[in-house]
């Protein structure tokens, strides 16, 4: 792009922020008066403060630890404010998660592609419909993002914090946590673990719930979700009536696959494997199509990589940003969702040949050994190799 004629990055840049800025107000104001799934967690939250098990409604699918960060972000709001505040906190979120992934890869991206990867971000479908609902899907997901800055500056336990937050919606984020044990990062895993386990004992002492009790509770809820995702593998599979037993292996599979290459290739850039691990909670744990956040960090990656995985993931992209709300384009509704699920799962796929060439990479041309310093770890290593080019 630093090659095109500078009218013509204006108008490509002007028609981004105007497609972001028409996005974003459909969804705003439909937040304003729908926020469905806000008013639920609105309920729980009130259930939650008079010490009544939140559990015995059955909408109530997320695990104790998520009681009472809800508690602190829902509980203080006056009951006619929800909406509004809830719609600014999922602003900020997504103010958040543009930025970090802007500032993540700046070099490869550069200043132009950068900006529009931050109007992508707010012009994508997942975010307006996320917004439309009231949804809490923005939150983890740059929680989860975040991370990667932290553990590249060595604030190791502050992303361990930051994740352990986003972890109150396991389904998005627990992949990223069993990645970096198999990747040796037990400090920052070590800090995530002490923060869910920390809000969940919070929650059972609040409701004067045994952990067990509220467990069992929480697993009976989660087994009763009858609405059948977007794109996740169990989902797909009980649609053509594959066998529970047989969806649950091959999601297992997946998500092993995912792990060992990452533990074989541990000199892959933090930034790429984070990619992987959120694509892989994609298409591996229940979604719905909002949760489609969790592919923004792979569309980056792939897109600083270059080559055939750039036109993946600009192709990728341009998918997530196709209304699909006018009259003329709902009949193309069903093919469009079929070609977001294929464009998920190849992005999963060219982020395992991503890591593993990364790791070749780093291999190949290793990071000069400091005389004055302790040798870092191979997780610490892996940006500071990858700056180096053979």
């Amino acid at each position: 792009m630093d090659g095109w004629h500078p009218a013509a990055r204006l108008i490509l840049l002007a028609s981004a922020f105007a497609l972001a800025a028409a996005s974003l107000s459909w969804g705003m104001s439909q937040a304003l008066v729908d926020s469905a799934d806000l008013l639920r967690r609105v309920e729980e939250v009130r259930l939650f403060l008079e010490r009544v098990n939140p559990y015995q409604d059955p909408d109530l699918t997320y695990p104790p630890s998520a009681l009472p960060i809800f508690a602190l972000l829902l509980g203080p709001i006056p009951s006619p404010l929800e909406p509004v505040v809830w719609l600014l906190v999922n602003l900020a979120a997504l103010l958040a998660l543009g930025f970090v992934l802007r500032t993540v890869w700046p070099d490869r991206l550069g200043l132009m592609a950068s900006m529009l990867v931050v109007c992508w971000v707010a012009a994508a479908r997942p975010t307006r419909a996320g917004l439309a609902l009231g949804q809490f899907h923005l939150i983890p997901t740059a929680l989860a993002v975040a991370t990667i800055p932290l553990l590249a500056s060595g604030r190791d336990r502050l992303a361990g914090v930051l994740l352990g937050l986003s972890l109150v919606k396991p389904t998005m984020t627990a992949p990223l946590w069993l990645v970096w044990i198999v990747r040796g990062q037990r400090t920052p895993a070590l800090a995530a673990l002490i923060v869910q386990a920390g809000l969940f004992l919070l929650a059972a002492v609040w409701l004067s719930q045994t952990p067990w009790h509220l467990t069992a509770d929480f697993f009976a809820n989660a087994r009763s979700q009858s609405t059948a995702g977007s794109l996740d593998l169990p989902s797909l599979q009980a649609r053509v009536g594959v066998p529970q037993n047989a969806t649950l292996a091959a999601s297992f599979a997946l998500l092993v696959l995912s792990l060992t290459v990452v533990r074989r290739c541990n000199h892959a850039r933090s930034a790429t494997t984070t990619a992987l691990a959120l694509a892989c909670a994609a298409v591996v744990t229940y979604h719905r199509h909002y949760d489609l956040v969790l592919l923004m960090p792979a569309v980056v990656v792939l897109l600083s990589a270059g080559g055939s995985r750039s036109t993946l993931a600009m192709a990728a992209g341009s998918l997530q940003v196709v209304p699909t709300h006018p009259a003329w384009i709902r009949p193309l509704a069903p093919l469009l969702d079929a070609a977001v699920a294929i464009s998920a799962y190849l992005l999963w796929a060219a982020l395992l040949f991503q890591t593993a060439e990364e790791h070749s990479r780093a291999a190949h041309c290793p990071a000069p050994a400091s005389r004055n310093k302790a040798q870092p770890s191979h997780a610490q290593q892996d940006d500071q190799a990858l700056v180096l080019e053979c």
